[in-house]
């Protein structure tokens, strides 16, 4: 009971291509509420979100650091 329910969610990131890419997309999801971890994946181009949080609110940020994420 009081728990919060929580998914994990995975956005391609196309045009992530470092480790540099991955700290800006890392630094703008990790404040967004609801966010408890990023895993940012350069080779697969992936970034796997933990926490409760919309994935357009995710979107939204990626795109916000300067990225293409997929939707």
């Amino acid at each position: 009971y009081g728990e919060v329910a929580t998914m994990d969610t995975t956005i391609k990131v196309p045009d992530m291509k470092c480790g540099s890419c991955a700290e800006k997309i890392r630094a703008a999801v990790a404040p967004l509420a609801g966010v408890t971890g990023v895993n940012c994946d350069v080779p697969a181009k992936t970034v796997a979100i933990e926490g409760g949080t919309e994935r357009e609110a995710l979107v939204a940020a990626i795109e916000a650091a300067g990225f293409t994420p997929e939707r």
